[in-house]
């Protein structure tokens, strides 16, 4: 017979560490030893950004240690499990302050990591609502002479955001409306194209401040 020192893993993260016995004569292998199980896990988590507009989009990175085997996260505490995978991307669509927590498992046990009001999303900037609503204008059936006619109050109205100038802003985007309600009124644009674009407007003022 012939005594050996031995390490067994095995693939679930247990680990038997121990001396074993070959028998030449029976071609048997007795192994005695400790079984060394892995700890329970502690939860941690980061994001790569925690402020922005929306919609904001956002990596989270597992930090957990202790080997965990198993993540659930939920991205608005609200008892959803949202996503099952270390390293989630989730896209927050509308405005607001949210909690956000990580459960991990693994065969010894579990933990949880809760950061309360971790991630702030703010209304969208004015300024992307107005060159968004220039690309639709422009991308629109509307005749050239009549989106020349949108397209210059939003120009305005974003060359006084960039000089921080909000009262003026409001009220170029007040013309835009009126060019609209004008334009309608004469049926060069529908009713849809109206509509949307009022909506889009009067959502940017409420961004500016009346």
């Amino acid at each position: 017979m012939e005594q050996l020192n031995l390490i067994i893993i095995v693939l679930c993260g247990i680990v038997v560490l121990g001396s074993g016995v070959v028998n030449a004569d029976s071609a048997s292998l007795t192994v005695s030893g400790t079984v060394i199980s892995p700890d329970t896990p502690v939860a941690n988590f980061t994001a790569n950004v925690t402020t922005g507009y929306a919609p904001l989009s956002v990596q989270f990175t597992d930090l957990s240690t202790n080997n965990p085997t198993e993540w659930e996260w939920d991205f608005e505490t609200d008892g959803t499990i949202d996503a099952l995978v270390p390293n989630p991307v989730q896209t927050y669509a509308y405005p607001g302050v949210y909690t956000v927590s990580l459960t991990v498992l693994n065969t010894e046990g579990s933990d949880t990591e809760i950061k309360p009001d971790y991630i702030t999303v703010l209304e969208p900037d004015p300024m992307v609502r107005i060159e968004a609503l220039k690309q639709y204008i422009e991308g629109s059936p509307i005749p050239g002479w009549a989106q020349w006619f949108l397209i210059k109050p939003l120009d305005r109205a974003l060359d006084q955001l960039e000089k921080g100038n909000m009262k003026p802003a409001s009220n170029q985007m007040r013309s835009f409306v009126n060019f609209v309600e004008l334009l309608h009124g004469f049926g060069v644009i529908t009713d849809e194209q109206a509509a949307y674009m009022n909506g889009e407007a009067m959502a940017i003022i409420d961004l500016i401040g009346r």
